[in-house]
C-alpha cells in the first residue's frame, strides 16, 4: 500500500525504507534521510487506517537529527576509504566533528541535546589520545602546523599556544626517537658496510671526503632537526587537493629530511579505520566455507588478491558505450592506431 501511495503522490524518491539495524552504523542516518523524503506520503496513509503516524513535531526531530548524523555519515565515509591514504585527513575531521558537538550542545531541543552529551562523552575518551593523528597532520605539506593552530584556536580559546606547544614537543620527541634508532642501527651495520665497499684509493674519490667537511662547516641547517627544517619551509598551496597524493610527495621530496621520511613511511601508511580489515574477514568467511575449509594458505591469498583485483577492474570499467569509446580511443591514442567509430 505504501509503493502504491508513492506512486500516486508522485514522490520523487525511488529508495525503500530503511529499518535500522545496530550493527551497521550507518543505518540510523540512511533510515531517518529516506524517510524525511516520504514525509509527505505518512499523511495520507491516515486515510487507509493506520492511526500511529509521526506528528509535525516528530518530523521536526527527526529532521534535526539526520542533519545531526549526516556529518558523521560523510566523515566516516571518507575516512573508510580503500585508494587513498586517510591519516593525514583524520585530525580536521576529528575537529570538526568536536566543534559540532559542541555547538548542537546549545540547541533547545531536549532530545538532541541528551544525545549529543553521550556523543561527547564518548568522543573525549579518544580525543585525549591523538598525538599521532596530530603528527600525520604535520607531515602533511599543505597543513603543517598552521591547520593545528586553526583548529586549536577554535577548540581552546584560552590556550591555543600551550596546546600547540604541547603538540610540537610530541612531534619533536617522536623524531628524535627515530634519530637515535636510525643512528644505532647504523652503528650496527658499519662493521658490514666497511669490510664491503672499496677504498677511496680504488674510488680516486680523495677530495670528496675534503668537500663533504666543506659542505657540512658552511651549511646554516646543520644544528637543525630535519623536522625544523621542514617546518620552516613554505606550506604547499592546497590548489587541486583531488589530485595531491601525500605519499607520493614524500616519496619524490622526502630524501631531504631522512629521519623525517622514515617517520612518514610509518605514520602516513596507518590505518585510521577498521572497515578494510573487517572487509578482509568478511570476504575470507565467504571463500573458506563449511564445504571448503582446507585451502592452503597461498592458495587462499590467491583467491582473495584475485577477487580484489577482478572488482577493482569492475568499478573503474566504462559504464555506458560512450564511456567504451573513449577509453578505446585513449588506448589508441597511447598506441599510435588511429581509431574511427562508426
Amino acid at each position: 500500500m505504501f509503493v502504491r501511495m508513492t506512486r500516486q503522490m508522485e514522490v520523487g524518491c525511488s529508495r525503500k525504507l530503511i529499518l535500522d539495524c545496530r550493527t551497521r552504523w550507518n543505518s540510523t542516518y540512511l533510515m531517518l534521510q529516506t524517510a524525511v523524503q516520504y514525509r509527505t506520503v505518512f499523511p495520507a496513509l491516515k486515510t487507509r487506517g493506520y492511526k500511529d503516524l509521526p506528528s509535525e513535531q516528530d518530523w521536526n526531530l527527526v529532521v534535526e537529527i539526520a542533519e545531526k548524523l549526516q556529518l558523521f555519515f560523510k566523515e566516516t565515509e571518507l575516512l573508510s576509504g580503500t585508494k587513498y591514504p586517510k591519516t593525514n585527513l583524520l585530525f580536521p575531521k576529528i575537529c570538526q566533528i568536536k566543534l559540532a558537538i559542541s555547538k548542537w550542545l546549545q540547541f533547545d531541543i531536549s532530545k538532541v541535546v541528551e544525545m549529543e552529551k553521550k556523543m561527547e562523552e564518548k568522543f573525549e575518551k579518544y580525543w585525549g589520545v591523538i598525538g599521532t593523528i596530530v603528527v600525520a597532520t604535520i607531515l602533511d605539506p599543505r597543513y603543517k602546523l598552521k591547520l593545528i593552530e586553526f583548529y586549536f584556536k577554535q577548540v581552546y580559546p584560552r590556550r591555543v599556544a600551550l596546546e600547540v606547544d604541547r603538540v610540537k614537543k610530541f612531534a619533536y620527541d617522536l623524531v628524535k626517537e627515530y634519530s637515535f634508532c636510525a643512528i644505532s642501527h647504523a652503528s650496527d651495520n658499519s662493521s658490514l658496510i666497511e669490510s664491503t665497499r672499496p677504498s677511496d684509493n680504488d674510488l680516486g674519490d680523495d677530495d670528496m671526503d675534503a668537500y663533504d667537511v666543506f659542505v657540512s662547516g658552511s651549511s646554516k641547517d646543520t644544528d637543525k632537526s630535519d623536522l625544523e627544517r621542514y617546518l620552516d619551509e613554505t606550506i604547499l598551496p592546497r590548489v587541486n587537493d583531488k589530485e595531491f597524493y601525500v605519499l607520493y610527495w614524500w616519496k619524490t621530496s622526502g630524501m631531504k629530511y631522512p629521519t623525517l621520511f622514515k617517520v612518514a613511511r610509518e605514520i602516513l601508511a596507518s590505518l585510521v579505520s577498521t572497515v578494510v580489515s573487517e572487509s578482509a574477514f568478511s570476504t575470507g568467511g565467504r571463500i573458506v566455507s563449511p564445504h571448503r575449509n582446507r585451502l592452503h594458505s597461498n592458495t587462499l591469498e590467491a583467491l582473495m588478491c584475485g577477487r580484489d583485483w577482478l572488482w577493482s577492474e569492475l568499478r573503474d570499467a566504462p559504464s555506458t558505450l560512450e564511456d567504451f569509446i573513449d577509453a578505446y580511443e585513449e588506448s589508441c591514442h597511447d598506441s599510435d592506431i588511429e581509431f574511427t567509430p562508426h
